[in-house]
């Protein structure tokens, strides 16, 4: 397909046999949420842009999911937005 990327994530033996990346870490999440804290593990440099192509979701509502996330301090942008990098708290 013309303009189109897939990306592809490795996942380790040990994520998968634990049923994913985040189960375990927190309790309570959104399937989004949860996905956007993958994407931050397997890439900190992740833009919001970027996670909501790969959730398939509006970048409005990748907003309002970090919004959640750092209320409950699970993740949190450390820099500026063009040059800063996600960071998971140690939950």
């Amino acid at each position: 397909m013309e303009n189109f990327t897939r990306m592809i994530f490795p996942i380790s033996e040990e994520a998968v046999a634990r049923g994913g990346l985040v189960d375990g870490l927190v309790d309570g999440l959104v399937e989004s949420q949860r996905k956007i804290v993958d994407l931050i593990r397997f890439n900190p440099r992740v833009s919001k842009k970027e996670m909501a192509e790969n959730i398939g979701i509006s970048t409005t509502s990748v907003d309002k999911h970090i919004r959640t996330l750092r209320e409950k301090k699970l993740i949190r942008c450390v820099g500026s937005d063009r040059a800063g990098h996600w960071e998971l708290s140690d939950v």
